[in-house]
């Protein structure tokens, strides 16, 4: 890593000035509404290359807290970054560093400030970051992960995109806290990313009626902690007159600069748990979901085997003043799923027979609907599932909860986390909106040693299908998973480990390299449908859990071209047979990555020649040499067609551009007698 030391503080505030300037530039009418009508990741649209700004709202180094920043690329270049630490009252430091395409990029920030010279003890043993680079919509994708041994704590801090002229961060905060009690409080860390001051009004929902605080005053890039324990002492309130309810702070005015995150934390028990201030801008659905989260006693193989008897917590809160029916369906796994490779370890599909193709969800999901409830205007409720574990078919790995209400998108809001009972350990999940046109991808951190394991979570959403581009890096290798399908509402579990340790190669012929303890998975969905995902990296003995969900593209893979390829080189003698393949290939335009799909089976295959070769359609691929001479293989996709250009409209992705899915290779095939050639079928060269 390359620093950037800045001799006084006076150089840095100016320095960071400049970047500022540079960065947050004042908008215009035509750049506030830039972002309803932009284009998204498609060819000739949307790729010019430009400033970008990740922005994570806290970071901690005090009271036995450790932060790292994890960034991941899914870049096909290196990138250069310049890395802004802000202390709690705004001073700043900048440092400098680059990230290798498909990398993961781990950076200690206590390592960094104390090489930089600084007192991690004073002003900037808090407070927040930036990322700036320059890229192609979003190459790379990140967040702070905050842990305490001792206490056996983790929290995440998310990356919000902060793009000059065009911001993702929300005009409005909205936040829930639970579980409130002596000794523990929920604390909000909200802070202002830019250059200016900024005044925000803060509003307490509790026993269900708005209250009022005193409105807050943000210096630049100042850190600001709220206690809500304060915050109701303020209205003579009580945590145990409000052990749950929800924080609204709105900023006054222009663009929206203010970030936040908060935690409920008790030092003593070791109950931590993140809260989240979702955009409402994302809310176009009144569904929610929350994937992969510990149900009951798990399962031997689960990912929370071992860790002891969760009971999940749903909390909701109601932002309207009007009361709202809330119906919570627990979903699980009823069928074997992916077995880490390329397939299912058992395929039973909607009739439950095995073998048979997976016609819906019931094959593989099983759904539990609890009674549906009212929740009262400005009210926060907290939902302990253990009445409903009786009903579920225990043990199960994992479970996922879907969130039906009945108001208007957006107009309700939850937590999800499963609570273990012995130890106040908690597993949180992100949830997710169904209709969030911008989720379907990630860029995360996995890590593996003797006590550490990595899971993805991934959940179709939507009622379609959604087929998924998958890749994992470790090491300099890049690794694909071609065939990775989800059915509507399934949530598959891949293990990472598992997936290390098959050894079984791609379709590039290549493996994640053996004993790899580090590295990066991306995913992307294919199809235009809203897909939640999680890596969950899990530390047994520690008792520790951290969760990622950092977003790397807002739109599905863009489609490039077919290729039809063998197993063998071209050419082959006659009366040989070779399994041909094919694969769809298809561009993450935020960063440039590559994805693939397997389409073989999903084919009609022909050949040019048949006097040359045939090619099988009922062994789909099939490739059977009959006599000298050089033709093509046809692989013609089901799908017909693909997307090649993705229009963002508001915050929905919308083809504006198809291509024709069709592909082709040509192979030679010469007499036994013959001397093979150099015929390559890849490339159709000699």
């Amino acid at each position: 890593m390359r620093h950037l030391r800045l001799a006084l503080p006076a150089l840095a505030l100016a320095t960071a000035a400049v970047w500022n300037a540079a960065l947050n530039p004042t908008p215009t009418t035509a750049d506030a509404k830039s972002k309803s009508q932009t284009a998204c990741c498609g060819r000739g649209f949307g790729s010019a290359v430009g400033l970008r700004e990740l922005d994570f709202p806290y970071y901690s180094l005090r009271d036995g807290f450790d932060s790292q920043l994890n960034l991941v690329s899914d870049s096909d270049h290196p990138v250069d970054l310049t890395i802004a630490i802000y202390s709690q009252s705004g001073a700043t430091l900048l440092s400098s560093a680059t990230i290798q395409p498909s990398a993961k990029l781990p950076i200690d920030l206590r390592t960094l400030l104390t090489g930089l010279g600084v007192d991690v003890n004073g002003d900037f043993g808090e407070g927040s970051m930036a990322v700036y680079l320059e890229g192609v919509v979003m190459p790379v994708a990140g967040q702070v992960t905050l842990t305490n041994p001792a206490l056996r704590l983790a929290d995440e801090s998310e990356m919000v995109e902060n793009d000059p002229g065009r911001t993702d961060i929300p005009g409005v905060l909205n936040g829930v806290w639970w579980n409130l009690a002596p000794g523990r409080d929920a604390r909000i860390m909200v802070a202002n990313m830019s250059s200016g001051s900024v005044t925000a009004d803060v509003f307490l929902d509790y026993q269900g009626q708005r209250h009022s605080s005193a409105p807050i005053t943000f210096n630049p890039h100042e850190l600001k902690l709220l206690s809500v324990i304060q915050l109701l002492g303020q209205g003579n309130a009580s945590p145990g007159e409000a052990p749950e309810g929800g924080i609204t702070i709105m900023q006054r005015g222009g663009i929206p600069k203010l970030i936040a995150q908060g935690k409920v934390l008790d030092p003593v028990t070791g109950f931590s748990t993140t809260l989240h201030f979702p955009s409402p801008e994302l809310e176009h659905a009144s569904a929610l979901h929350a994937a992969g989260i510990p149900i009951g006693k798990p399962t031997k193989d689960s990912p929370f085997a071992g860790m002891g008897y969760f009971i999940p917590h749903v909390v909701l809160r109601n932002l309207t003043p009007a009361p709202q029916m809330v119906t919570v369906t627990s979903e699980y796994p009823s069928a074997a799923g992916w077995d880490s490779t390329e397939g299912r370890t058992n395929t039973a599909g909607g009739s439950g027979l095995p073998g048979t193709a997976p016609s819906d969800a019931s094959g593989f999901t099983a759904e539990l609907p609890l009674p549906a409830l009212t929740l009262g205007g400005y009210s926060t409720q907290d939902i302990p599932l253990d009445a409903i574990l009786s009903q579920l078919p225990q043990p199960i790995p994992y479970g996922s909860l879907r969130i039906q209400y009945s108001g208007a998108p957006g107009s309700l809001i939850s937590e999800v986390s499963s609570v273990e009972q012995g130890r106040d350990l908690v597993i949180d999940a992100k949830v997710e909106n169904e209709a969030n046109g911008w989720a379907g991808s990630g860029g995360n951190p996995w890590h593996l040693d003797n006590e550490t394991e990595s899971f993805l979570f991934l959940t179709d959403m939507g009622s379609k299908p959604a087929r998924i581009g998958f890749k994992v890096w470790a090491g300099g290798t890049t690794y694909y998973l071609g065939k990775l399908k989800l059915v509507p509402h399934e949530t598959r579990m891949i293990n990472l480990r598992k997936l290390r340790d098959t050894g079984r190669p791609d379709y590039k012929k290549s493996t994640i390299p053996a004993g790899a303890t580090d590295g990066s998975v991306l995913w992307i969905r294919l199809d235009n449908v809203a897909v939640m995902g999680r890596l969950a990296v899990i530390k047994r003995h520690g008792g520790m859990a951290s969760s990622y969900d950092c977003t790397l593209c807002n739109c599905p893979g863009t489609f490039s071209n077919t290729s039809v390829t063998p197993g063998t080189q071209c050419p082959i003698g006659t009366r040989i047979t070779d399994q041909l393949s094919a694969q769809e290939w298809f561009n993450n335009e935020c960063g440039g990555g590559n994805y693939y799909q397997d389409v073989t089976d999903g084919s009609t295959w022909s050949s040019t020649n048949t006097s040359v070769f045939t090619v099988s359609n009922s062994s789909p691929g099939l490739l059977t040499a009959v006599g000298a001479g050089t033709a093509s293989a046809m692989g013609s996709p089901n799908s017909g067609q693909e997307c090649g250009v993705w229009m963002l409209v508001g915050y929905a992705c919308q083809c504006s551009s198809y291509y024709s899915a069709n592909g082709s290779g040509p192979c030679s095939v010469i007499s036994l007698s013959q001397s093979p050639s150099s015929f390559n079928m890849s490339t159709g060269d000699t």
